[in-house]
């Protein structure tokens, strides 16, 4: 997320040398679109060929359509490459959100982390009969374990929802000018 937000920011600045202010608007414009279109998309994993995500990438491609279209007349200025290479990073660490959004933990692997965690869970227990208060103690300490494990995979499995999620903040300033 902060990486292209940085790119939409380094784009928005190298784009001060040029005569229009086409950039900043398409910027903003993008930047309106990934909050109102692409994160509520991303929050239900909506796929990632979904046409939801076509409204914010077709705003960079016209930018960059818009930019090669002035070449000619804007040629001569040199923040014109990195302005596009801008464009372009943002184009990538874009898809790596929508991409990021998507993946996660499957069925199978929730599944066999349980069957890990009850195994040893079991194996503690047994290991420990011989006294009762320390098999109860190490059986709670490994639960808690295991319950921090599943919770860490768990936000990390869906990084843009819950509490502890990742917000379009860095977008949010972008789109406010600030």
């Amino acid at each position: 997320m902060q990486r292209e937000a940085n790119a939409l920011e380094n784009a928005v600045a190298l784009a001060g040398s040029l005569p229009s202010d086409k950039v900043k608007g398409s910027v903003a414009s993008y930047g309106r679109q990934v909050i109102d279109h692409d994160w509520p998309a991303m929050v239900h994993k909506v796929g990632v060929d979904d046409p939801v995500y076509d409204i914010s990438d077709n705003t960079l491609v016209d930018l960059i359509n818009v930019l090669s279209l002035e070449h000619a007349r804007i040629a001569d200025l040199p923040t014109l490459a990195p302005l596009f290479g801008q464009i372009i990073e943002a184009r990538s660490a874009r898809l790596a959100r929508i991409t990021l959004a998507n993946a996660g933990v499957t069925v199978a692997q929730w599944l066999a982390m349980l069957v890990i965690a009850i195994a040893a869970l079991s194996a503690i227990a047994i290991c420990n009969n011989h006294h009762f208060g320390m098999q109860v103690l190490s059986l709670h300490l490994y639960a808690l374990a295991a319950a921090a494990a599943f919770f860490v995979i768990l936000a990390h499995d869906r990084p843009f929802v819950g509490v502890i999620s990742v917000s379009p903040a860095p977008i949010l300033q972008l789109t406010n000018g600030k």
